[in-house]
């Protein structure tokens, strides 16, 4: 499991966020699909999406599946924080 502490600490749900852990050796192939259906979910009708592994947005799905919290959380991080963390999730999907 992987701790990141945020660069810039957020306030999500009344409380105080200053560190994520991440549990992506945990995921599995079901998450990755149950998190591919919520990205197409959140997407726009008839976007095209052709490399999903390097999308901002399934990646913080993902992230956020790993972590156990809300997508809405990590939608709330400064761009610094969700970059750090998205980038390390795109390695671990990466060969």
């Amino acid at each position: 499991m992987e701790e990141y502490k945020l660069s810039k600490p957020i306030e999500f749900d009344g409380k105080k966020i200053e560190k994520l852990s991440l549990n992506l050796e945990g995921l599995t192939g079901q998450d990755i699909m149950i998190c591919e259906q919520e990205f197409r979910d959140r997407c726009r009708p008839g976007e095209i999406v052709e490399l999903i592994e390097v999308n901002k947005l399934f990646l913080a799905i993902l992230a956020a599946r790993a972590a156990k919290a809300p997508y809405d959380l990590f939608a709330e991080l400064s761009a610094k924080d969700f970059c750090r963390i998205t980038v390390e999730v795109q390695a671990f999907l990466a060969p």
